[in-house]
């Protein structure tokens, strides 16, 4: 029963990013300055204002409250080293917000000397947050004297594996109390381009949408989400295309075009496919099945199964014909970025081309 016990508590951290637990793990600490960076920005901004408001505590912010962008053109380093050695005003702390502080990467470190001191003896009395949009830069000056003071507390979000969004985005909708079909939540992935924000958005516009109902179905999610509805084309005409169905392959690709998608996108969509079923049918000969797959292709279990059950029916795309394929989008590409040609013409003949020729 005790091994159970572990196991259970085990299996949720594996699939979770760092990033998930920062607020649990940011409870436990109280220093004068925290820095909050990586790609996954959303994880940065949330802990930013979790702190914020720790720090304010019952304080007024009007009187407790510093602000920065570094982005902004009138951004002063000596104005932020003001506000960081203010005392705070009936209140125990205040709280000093830097945002986009990855552009300090660009500061000279001359520019920085005081804010790199700083860092070694900070004012007691203020949080200072750094909240950045992408990684600081290691070698950097400032960077190496946020990671050698006792101060500082560091947390850097960094880029989550397919398996990660897939759980984060389960736990997020569980949440909010939203019960979605594996389809429908792959949809919203794929709608969001794997932007954690756009994600975690349309989950809370989804969840106010379908209210006082909690089970979404994929009908809601493509009423409320404008890019839903065209990734469902997508979805649609490349599993028509692995089948080589070249009537409706060209009837949707229509659709797409007529919807403003690109062809240089719509070329790049088809030779992913093309790659996926390869994976698909090298897995299969290896005796793999949607474990495997989803693996190498870094996917969710449900968009496996998917390729999967293509690469099974006997219509889909032979090996001979797919490595046909590449080379004909290879040929596609460089015609569409190197010559005057009618793009829309020259896509429907490559994917014609595609579903007709033999091995």
């Amino acid at each position: 029963m005790a091994k159970s016990k572990s196991k259970s508590k085990k299996r949720p951290n594996k699939n979770l990013p760092p990033a998930y637990t920062w607020l649990i793990d940011l409870k436990k600490t109280d220093l004068p300055i925290y820095l909050l960076h990586g790609e996954e920005s959303m994880f940065s901004q949330q802990a930013a204002e979790w702190l914020q408001q720790r720090g304010l505590g019952t304080g007024i912010a009007d009187f407790n409250l510093d602000r920065f962008d570094a982005s902004e053109g009138q951004f002063s380093v000596s104005a932020l080293l003001n506000a960081l050695n203010t005392q705070p005003m009936m209140n125990d702390k205040r709280v000093v917000r830097l945002q986009a502080a990855e552009l300090l990467n660009k500061v000279p470190k001359t520019k920085l000397g005081e804010l790199i001191q700083y860092c070694a003896a900070p004012n007691p009395h203020t949080c200072f947050i750094l909240e950045a949009r992408d990684r600081l830069d290691q070698t950097r000056a400032l960077m190496k004297a946020l990671n050698k003071s006792e101060f500082v507390v560091c947390r850097e979000a960094a880029t989550m594996s397919s398996s990660q969004v897939d759980f984060w985005l389960e736990s997020e909708a569980k949440r909010l109390n939203l019960a979605l079909s594996r389809e429908a939540l792959t949809l919203i992935q794929e709608s969001g381009s794997g932007r954690l924000g756009e994600m975690s958005d349309a989950l809370t516009r989804l969840s106010l949408f379908i209210e006082p109902r909690t089970e979404a179905t994929i009908d809601d999610v493509v009423t409320l989400l404008p890019k839903a509805k065209a990734q469902t084309t997508v979805w649609i005409l490349l599993d028509k295309l692995a089948l080589r169905q070249t009537r409706e392959v060209i009837s949707l690709v229509r659709t797409l075009l007529d919807g403003g998608q690109e062809v240089l996108g719509i070329v790049a969509l088809v030779h992913r496919r093309l790659r996926e079923l390869l994976a698909a049918k090298s897995v299969m000969q290896l005796g793999g099945g949607e474990a495997n797959l989803a693996q190498v292709l870094q996917v969710n279990g449900y968009a496996a199964k998917r390729v999967i059950q293509l690469a099974q029916n006997r219509n889909s795309m032979t090996i001979k014909q797919l490595a046909s394929g590449f080379e004909l989008l290879a040929w596609a590409d460089r015609t569409l970025k190197g010559a005057k040609v009618d793009q829309e013409v020259l896509l429907e003949y490559v994917l014609i081309k595609l579903c007709t020729d033999s091995d």
